[in-house]
């Protein structure tokens, strides 16, 4: 099976997380995906989703709004083995319910992983402590590759808000397995659902008493972004210690087979200060990028240099202060969905190396810059791409947080639209990124190589078939 051109580009690139030869051949199918983006231009947008998600909500499910999942602090993953969608949440006073719900690309329908599972009377913890609580999980979930799993740190746990835990005491992070998802099972044992006659799966694992290290006092209001290192499944979390607003940089290194690593890996700068937000890992660079509270010292990004990681010292690496301005040298402010910056949707892209910010209604292009050490520059550069198609995706009064992810496979990115209330439904949809080209001594500082031709070629390719 030939190489599709995106993975071509990522090989040249050398940013694949497996083998050229092991990811040639996919165990799903990516063409009724690629034939919608085909017909997309640049800067537009194109609804992927079939169906109505309410059509998966189980039976019996718990009382409140099962849209909280989406609309209330919520986050998703992007599932690289099968084309699909993860989506977990509720939590706090939202909605209990921890029923797990999936969405496939190559079918573009919603599908339910698991049934919700039922709490003791009287606590906020699961009977049989085989699946976590609802939570909202802000920009706290993601897929990882290489152990195939769905993972969420949680944050603000039903009815508690704060971490996941048991009568053990603080439990997770939890890992959902996919390859387990079962529309009629409890995400748990036997008989421990709120339909107490479900069969259980067993898709949860809890990592508790598997770690080695130091978790954050709290996922709250957390942000997290993906890179595999050595074979690993690593996530770095920038976490507060309660509220603070002055997070620290953590690592946490996953091993299914024996004790997951944690390490407090850096401090916030001077100048930033964050509570809610989204970050992402620029794996061609070597940076965390994470979003700061609106009106941050006149600051909007903090940036971490992940080659400290190791630092006898975590508190010498500290995250550098970078100030978004316009073309024309005004400020650029972070608005966000419901007009706060903090729920506005954060991502890297790998094919043009600049970051791309969803603020709802509208898409914000990053173009970073470095100084001649090679450290992040103050001043990076905003514009804002206008949406080129007739319909365009929207979670405005809602916010993003979680629900903007680059799918470099597609060479796209992927977030969902607002929960609207009436037809209890939520949309997919595409986007088509526009860009800018950077002149070639800029782009070959993160294209080595044939990088730069396979990205040329892209981005022609698919202006052809756009002007087509």
């Amino acid at each position: 099976m030939p190489l599709s051109r995106s993975l071509l580009r990522r090989c040249l690139l050398g940013s694949v997380l497996f083998s050229c030869a092991t990811t040639g051949v996919h165990a799903f199918d990516l063409t009724r995906l690629q034939d919608l983006l085909a017909t997309t231009p640049e800067g537009g947008w194109v609804k992927a989703s079939l169906g109505t998600w309410s059509d998966v909500w189980p039976s019996p499910r718990y009382d409140g709004d099962v849209g909280s999942i989406v609309y209330a602090w919520g986050s998703m993953a992007w599932d690289s083995q099968r084309a699909q969608l993860i989506l977990w949440g509720g939590g706090h006073a939202n909605y209990a319910g921890n029923e797990v719900y999936t969405w496939s690309g190559q079918t573009g329908f919603w599908a339910r992983g698991s049934l919700p599972s039922t709490y003791q009377p009287g606590t906020s913890w699961i009977v049989g402590n085989g699946a976590p609580q609802s939570s909202h999980t802000y920009d706290n979930s993601l897929y990882l590759p290489l152990s195939d799993r769905y993972v969420t740190f949680g944050g603000a746990a039903w009815n508690s808000g704060g971490n996941f835990d048991s009568a053990a005491g603080r439990e997770g992070p939890w890992l959902w397995n996919p390859a387990l998802a079962d529309p009629n099972r409890v995400g748990g044992q036997d008989f421990t659902g709120l339909n107490a006659a479900a069969l259980g799966s067993n898709s949860w694992t809890s990592r508790r008493g598997a770690i080695t290290g130091t978790l954050p006092p709290t996922f709250v209001e957390a942000a997290t972004g993906y890179r595999a290192e050595g074979g690993k499944d690593v996530v770095y979390i920038a976490a507060d210690t309660g509220a603070s607003g002055f997070p620290s940089l953590y690592r946490y290194e996953f091993n299914l087979s024996g004790n997951d690593v944690v390490e407090r890996v850096g401090v916030m700068g001077l100048g930033q200060a964050a509570y809610q937000g989204t970050a992402t890992v620029d794996s061609t660079r070597g940076w965390f990028v994470r979003t700061l509270w609106p009106g941050s010292a006149s600051n909007d990004l903090s940036v971490w240099d992940l080659s400290l990681n190791n630092a006898a010292s975590p508190g010498a690496n500290e995250s550098f202060a970078v100030r978004l301005q316009r073309p024309d040298g005004s400020d650029y402010d972070i608005v966000g969905a419901g007009g706060v910056g903090s729920d506005a949707g954060l991502n890297w892209d790998e094919g043009t190396g600049h970051y791309f910010l969803f603020q709802g209604a509208t898409i914000t292009e990053v173009i970073p810059a470095t100084n001649p050490d090679g450290t992040p520059a103050s001043i990076w550069t905003a514009i804002d791409r206008p949406c080129t198609t007739a319909a365009c995706a929207s979670s405005a009064g809602q916010g993003v947080h979680g629900h903007w992810i680059a799918v470099p496979e597609l060479d796209a990115f992927i977030a969902l639209s607002a929960f609207e209330g009436d037809s209890r439904d939520v949309d997919v949809w595409l986007y088509q990124i526009a860009a800018e080209v950077p002149e070639p001594g800029a782009a070959l500082m993160f294209l080595p190589g044939l990088g730069l031709v396979a990205w040329v070629v892209r981005r022609r390719t698919r202006k052809a078939a756009s002007a087509a």
